[in-house]
């Protein structure tokens, strides 16, 4: 039987690079091992365009989530986090339908990851597995 596996791919938003550069390989090359049926991202640049095009590459479902900064036109500061924690529900409604799930994240090393940091911190109390891998800065990065 063929178990299928939704995952979350959050990052930092400093990872800019669409190409094939360092940190797309780093990522890359850490998502592969990753036998996931459906991507859930943040729809945001960064670290959620790597995993966007990673997913589709991989011809993979991709849900696309993006946070409602502006909703009646007024800022909403908090619009990543809630994104983020919709982006959980939408998860552990997966599931609840029999998928294992899981949470990747790739914050950048020496860049805040605020809100990468806060999609750990509530997958973690949501007793969800989560592989927190650091890029690293150097595009000279142990491969």
């Amino acid at each position: 039987m063929t178990t299928n596996r939704a995952i979350i791919v959050c990052g930092s938003r400093d990872l800019v690079e669409l190409q094939d550069g360092p940190h797309v390989r780093f990522i890359c090359r850490e998502l592969f091992r990753e036998a996931a049926s459906v991507v859930i991202h943040g729809d945001a640049r960064g670290g959620d365009a790597i995993a966007k095009a990673w997913a589709r590459r991989s011809e993979l479902d991709v849900i696309a989530m993006p946070a409602m900064w502006r909703p009646g036109g007024k800022l909403d500061r908090a619009a990543g986090h809630k994104r983020n924690a919709a982006m959980l529900r939408v998860l552990l409604a997966l599931r609840e339908c029999g998928y294992d799930v899981a949470v990747w994240a790739f914050p950048l090393e020496g860049a805040t990851n605020k809100g990468t940091q806060g999609m750990v911190a509530i997958a973690l109390r949501a007793k969800v597995e989560v592989h927190e891998r650091l890029v690293p800065v150097s595009p000279n990065a142990p491969t």
